[in-house]
């Protein structure tokens, strides 16, 4: 029973941060405010692209199990990125999604962690 609400509760983490990351990404694409937002930060029109692409990447890498911890690797630098971001362009309350997606991320890599040891018998039921 625990197993099976372990596994679950990671592919509904994963599921949310894929949701949530392809949503962002292709408001990135497609809005054209954030490259203003961008050129605010200080950051190029390229750069914006490159965090869409990775964004959109990163979003299929923590929903596919094969490389699933890649891509919470992943969450986590982007998120720690939009942090610094938000807190250096002083915009503090900007920065409650990136803190829920670091968290989320971290939590789901100590779930799959404990499921591995579930699977392999260290911890009995």
């Amino acid at each position: 029973m625990l197993k099976g609400f372990v596994h679950h509760t990671i592919i509904i983490s994963v599921a949310i941060m894929a949701m949530m990351f392809v949503y962002s990404s292709m408001s990135m694409y497609l809005m054209p405010g954030w490259s203003d937002q961008f050129a605010v930060w200080g950051y190029s029109q390229t750069f914006l692209y490159i965090i869409a692409t990775a964004e959109l990447i990163i979003a299929v890498a923590v929903f596919a199990k094969p490389t699933r911890s890649y891509g919470l690797i992943g969450v986590i630098v982007i998120m720690v990125g939009a942090l610094y971001t938000h807190l250096t362009n002083n915009q503090p309350d900007e920065i409650y999604a990136a803190i829920f997606m670091l968290f989320l991320a971290i939590s789901t890599f100590i779930l799959i962690i404990f499921e591995n040891k579930l699977d392999k018998g260290e911890i009995n039921t």
